[in-house]
């Protein structure tokens, strides 16, 4: 029996197999994707005179990943770097973290058939097994055990589905909160508002007022993220926040807006947004502070679904940023900040936070 797509077209086997990894339920949503007929000038070896763009990431923590895109692939990363701001990156990859984005070759089966087609000097050193296949509806993402690899397949060009498109930018990115987590970092849904040097993490789930309060602080507060940062952890132990983009926003409301994603503040406090008649800060003790901590973390790793996790790979997630979430709460202060409308809750951040410079 010859299986054929909505144009009458026979499919090819290997299509086949790929399909038969993906849930029937996805299956149906998006498994034309997978046979759509542009995909066939993807089925040929990367030449070495493709383009090649790359851009480096410097974490606080001392870590650095490259983002490199191969081929049509390189538009995906200047994409990226926008939205992030990151300069190009020079030199070999080395110990750096590496997510390489290339178009989806339906032609290579493994990792090694992967590397062996890019172009020369990208994975330069790489190793060869211990890789695992992640299929998702618009691609494939390969991981090496070790974690600081990733060869990411893109269809291209992209199609316009907003969902698909926003789970392409933050699953471009989700090798990086991995590692950050891994290392005793977070990521938390939450606006990240700065004060000579000092950070405060508004944390609350959508529509509480995290955008707001970041808006209304006054001059000598800045805002350096309204939904999302980074949590890293240095080698020292102190922890510093790096401002992420609003993923969101990048694709419903306008493709240029970016964010400073190397710039980084001390962690200073942890606040849980609540609305009330009169603004009041109110330390929580770090168990009630990692409950609220682990609910906000998992609001921005609920795009696991789109990765096609396995239940007990999905639990195992959950569970690291559970650890995570109590390691970072026994050592960054967290409070409850209830908030008016009209009323400058920033003198009560400012009365807890250390060491901030109120300003004019």
């Amino acid at each position: 029996m010859v299986c054929r797509d909505r144009r009458n077209r026979a499919v090819p086997q290997r299509r086949l197999e790929l399909l038969s990894h993906v849930p029937a339920a996805m299956r149906r949503a998006g498994g034309a994707l997978l046979c759509r007929p542009n995909l066939r000038s993807r089925l040929r070896p990367l030449s070495s005179d493709l383009p090649v763009v790359a851009r480096a990431l410097a974490l606080a923590s001392g870590h650095t990943w490259r983002l490199i895109g191969v081929a049509e692939a390189a538009t995906w990363v200047l994409r990226l770097g926008a939205h992030m701001r990151l300069g190009e990156a020079s030199g070999e990859v080395g110990e750096d973290g590496a997510i390489v984005f290339m178009p989806y070759n339906l032609s290579a089966d493994s990792a090694e058939a992967i590397l062996g087609q890019l172009p020369p000097g990208v994975s330069v050193g790489w190793p060869v097994e211990d890789w695992s296949l992640r299929p998702v509806r618009w691609g494939r993402i390969w991981r090496h055990a070790a974690g600081r690899h990733v060869l990411y397949e893109l269809p291209l060009p992209p199609y316009d589905n907003p969902v698909w498109d926003r789970a392409k930018l933050w699953t471009s990115v989700e090798p990086i909160y991995r590692q950050a987590m891994a290392e005793g970092g977070l990521v938390v849904h939450g606006a990240l508002i700065d004060c000579g040097g000092v950070g405060a993490i508004l944390a609350a789930p959508g529509g509480t007022g995290k955008t707001t309060c970041a808006r209304r602080a006054p001059s000598h507060w800045r805002a350096l993220a309204d939904d999302e940062a980074l949590v890293v952890r240095d080698r020292e132990g102190r922890y510093w926040a790096h401002p992420f983009p609003n993923w969101s926003h990048c694709v419903e409301v306008n493709d240029d807006l970016s964010w400073d994603v190397e710039e980084h503040v001390s962690v200073g406090g942890i606040f849980f947004l609540e609305q009330a008649e009169e603004d009041r800060v109110i330390p929580l003790p770090s168990a009630s502070a990692a409950v609220l901590l682990n609910a906000t973390s998992l609001a921005d790793w609920g795009p696991l679904s789109w990765l096609w996790l396995p239940p007990q790979e999905e639990q195992a997630v959950k569970r690291d940023v559970f650890r995570s979430v109590c390691q970072v709460a026994d050592e960054v202060p967290g409070f409850r900040l209830r908030f008016s409308l009209t009323g400058p809750f920033w003198q009560e951040v400012e009365r807890v936070l250390p060491k901030v410079d109120s300003g004019p």
